[in-house]
C-alpha cells in the first residue's frame, strides 16, 4: 500500500514538473562591424541547458557567406556553449543580414534562428558588378568601372583572368578611377566561365577579390 502511494506520487511529481530540455541564448540576434580592408566578421552567441535533459545539436548552418560552429554537440542540463560566427566579407558593402540555422535533435526536434547583421563601409563603386556575354551576341570587348569612393584607402594594382579565353586590361583613369577592359577569345556560339582577381592594395596589406566573367 506505502509503495502504491509512494507511486502516484512521484507520478504525479512527474506531471507538474515534466522533464524538458531547452536552450537559453544570452542573445539570439548579433551586429557587427567590419573596417576597410577586413576580410573577415567574426561573432560569439551564447546560450545555456537551462532544461532537465541533455541537448544534442546536429547541425548549426548560415545561409550565404555565414560560417557557424560549435566546440561539441551535446549540452548536459546547466552546461554552457557558444556558437562562432564568422561572415566572410568579400567583395559585400553596406549593411548585409543574414541567418543561423541551430537544428536540435534530442530530446525533441526543433530547429532555433539566430540573426546576423554586419556594417560594412561603402568604399567601392563597380559598374557593373560582373561582365556577361548573352548567347549568341558578338564576342566585342567589354568594360567594367571601378571607383574608391569617400576617400578610403585603397589602390587597384592589377587584374587578370587566368583563362587564355579571355583577354584582359587594366587603365587608371583618375586618381580613384578604373576601367578594366575584358576581350572574349571564342568564336561567337562558344560558351565560357572564368573568374576574374582584382588585386586591391590597403594601407597595411593586398587583398585579392574574384569576379564571375561568363560567356552564356
Amino acid at each position: 500500500m506505502l509503495c502504491s502511494k509512494m507511486l502516484v506520487f512521484l507520478l504525479f511529481l512527474t506531471w507538474i514538473t515534466p522533464l524538458r530540455a531547452e536552450l537559453v541564448w544570452e542573445n539570439k540576434k548579433m551586429e557587427l562591424s567590419a573596417g576597410i580592408g577586413q576580410e573577415k566578421a567574426k561573432g560569439v552567441y551564447k546560450f545555456k541547458n537551462s532544461g532537465t535533459q541533455k541537448v544534442v545539436i546536429k547541425s548549426a548552418k548560415g545561409t550565404c557567406c555565414v560560417e557557424a560552429t560549435l566546440s561539441k554537440t551535446a549540452y548536459e542540463p546547466g552546461e554552457e556553449g557558444e556558437l562562432n560566427a564568422v561572415f566572410d566579407v568579400g567583395m559585400r558593402q553596406g549593411v548585409i543580414e543574414k541567418k543561423i540555422y541551430v537544428v536540435i535533435t534530442e530530446p525533441v526536434k526543433e530547429i532555433e534562428e539566430l540573426y546576423i547583421k554586419v556594417n560594412i563601409p561603402v568604399s567601392l563603386k563597380l559598374e557593373p558588378k560582373y561582365l556577361i556575354w548573352p548567347m549568341p551576341n558578338d564576342r566585342v570587348a567589354k568594360t567594367m568601372e571601378v571607383e574608391v569612393l569617400n576617400g578610403a584607402p585603397i589602390t587597384l594594382i592589377s587584374a587578370s583572368i587566368p583563362d587564355n579565353r579571355f583577354d584582359c586590361e587594366l587603365k587608371q583613369t583618375a586618381p580613384e578611377q578604373y576601367t578594366i577592359t575584358v576581350t572574349p577569345k571564342i568564336p561567337t556560339g562558344e560558351k565560357a566561365n572564368a573568374q576574374m582577381f582584382l588585386k586591391f592594395q590597403y594601407p597595411d596589406k593586398s587583398i585579392t577579390r574574384k569576379l564571375p566573367v561568363s560567356i552564356r
